[in-house]
Formats: C-alpha cells, sequence, structure tokens
C-alpha cells in the first residue's frame, strides 16, 4: 500500500486548472511504515499529479519531515517513495506543472534510528518529474539514501531549476546514490547558488556528490554543461565534500 501523506493536502489529482498559493505549514510530518510500503511525503502536498496546469506558489513549509521507519543503507526498499519540503512527488504534462517562489527550512529527513528512509530527498520536491522549479529556497537538511539534493531529489532530463538557493546541508548515506547542492539527479539549471555542504561515503576513490547536480540528465560531459548555465557552488577543498558542478561520472575532480 501506498501514504499519501502532506502538513495540509495529502493527495492532489485534478484535470482543471489549478494553484496553492500563499500557504504555510509549522509543525512536524511523520510518516511511520510496517513492512515495504512506499510513501509520498511532503511538508506540504504529499502527493500532485495533474493533467491540467498545476502551480504551487509564495508557500512554505517550517515542518521537519520524520521517519519513524530504521532502513540500514542495504535495506533501500523500506519506506520507498519521494520526500520533499514543500511537496514529495510532483507529476504531469511538461511545462504544466510549476513551483515559485517556496521556502522551506525544515529538516528532509529528520529520521528516528540510525539511517534515513530510501527514497529521494529535496528540500523543495522530492521527485519532480518535468516540473518547472523557479525562485525557491531551501535552508533544512536533507538527508537521504537514494537522490538527494538541496532544492530536489530526483527530476526528469526536461524539468527545469532555476534562480534557486539552497544553504542546507544535504547528507546521502548510501555510497551508489547522488547527492548535489541543488539536485540528485535530472533536470536542467540556470542561475542556482549552493552554499550547502554535501557529503556522501567514498567508494574507492569516488564520491558522487556535487555542488550542483550529481547526476545529470546527460550522456556526456558536453551535455551537462549546457544543462548547467550560470550556476555557484561552495568548495572549501576538503575531501568529501563539494568536488565540481557534476558527480564522478564526468571524470570532474574539482572546478
Amino acid at each position: 500500500s501506498r501514504a499519501f501523506l502532506g502538513g495540509l493536502v495529502g493527495q492532489l489529482e485534478s484535470a482543471a486548472k489549478s494553484q496553492l498559493t500563499e500557504c504555510w505549514f509549522d509543525g512536524t510530518v511523520i510518516a511511520t511504515s510496517s513492512g515495504n510500503s512506499a510513501g509520498f511525503i511532503g511538508g506540504l502536498v504529499g502527493y500532485a499529479d495533474c493533467s491540467g496546469e498545476f502551480g504551487i506558489v509564495n508557500c512554505r513549509n517550517d515542518a521537519n519531515i520524520t521517519c519513524t521507519k530504521e532502513v540500514s543503507p542495504d535495506d533501500i526498499s523500506g519506506l520507498g517513495g519521494p520526500f520533499g519540503g514543500i511537496v514529495g512527488y510532483v507529476g504531469g504534462k511538461r511545462a504544466s506543472i510549476y513551483i515559485s517562489s517556496c521556502m522551506n527550512t525544515g529538516n528532509v529527513v529528520h529520521y528516528d534510528g540510525n539511517f534515513p528512509p530510501a527514497g529521494s530527498c529535496g528540500g523543495i520536491v522530492g521527485n519532480g518529474g518535468a516540473a518547472t522549479i523557479s525562485s525557491c529556497a531551501n535552508t533544512g537538511k536533507i538527508s537521504g539514501l537514494l537522490y538527494v539534493g538541496g532544492i530536489a531529489g530526483d527530476l526528469s532530463d526536461s524539468a527545469m531549476v532555476q534562480d534557486c538557493l539552497n544553504t542546507g546541508a544535504v547528507r546521502i548515506n548510501n555510497a551508489q546514490y547522488y547527492g548535489g547542492g541543488i539536485a540528485g539527479g535530472g533536470g536542467r539549471f540556470y542561475r542556482c547558488l549552493n552554499t550547502g555542504m554535501v557529503t556522501t561515503p567514498v567508494v574507492q576513490g569516488k564520491a558522487y556528490n556535487s555542488g550542483i547536480v550529481a547526476k545529470p540528465g546527460s550522456s556526456t560531459l558536453e551535455e551537462a554543461e549546457a544543462a548547467v548555465v550560470d550556476c555557484y557552488w561552495l568548495d572549501d577543498g576538503q575531501t568529501n565534500t563539494l568536488y565540481s558542478r557534476y558527480s564522478y561520472d564526468f571524470g570532474e575532480t574539482k572546478a
């Protein structure tokens, strides 16, 4: 079974033009799991899948998102849905979904147990599909086991993130997956800034973390360069923090 949990709305599906505007949540979002169920968890909205135009505008989450199921790094199946500070999952036709001028200060996931739950985790959106995310900011700590990012966990290759800021720490606890200052994977990025620390385990001299996006939705370094434009990130020169705008998949070791 699947759980849809949000501070304001658990599940939202609509074929009509709709918008969530000027909403705020402050409290705690607590996700529990028995067995290997998948959950869609968000500070405001857990799950949104709309065939019409849908937007989340001028919204804010100050709640910590907590999971009560303990998951080891070797078991990434438990509670496998996405977690997001504003919305856990958002999907729909390209250019019909947008998240604009939103802010998250809550920790995603402020977990109970030794490890955070599986699933994509992001300060604004856990799994953003082909959404356009613009003028959003995250200051909360973000941690997970799969795709983890200060703004978005996992995005489709056609998604766009522009004019966004992350200052929160990003941590991924699985050496085979991806953590980025702005996004874990996918998307195109324009005029974004990350100053948060990104940490991940190092295996055989490689760490799949990055200042902007850890796994670009590109097959070559040239394509990745075209998908990350006018973006800046903090690099303090320490081992296992930020190496470059991309992960080691593209051979860059340090910007």
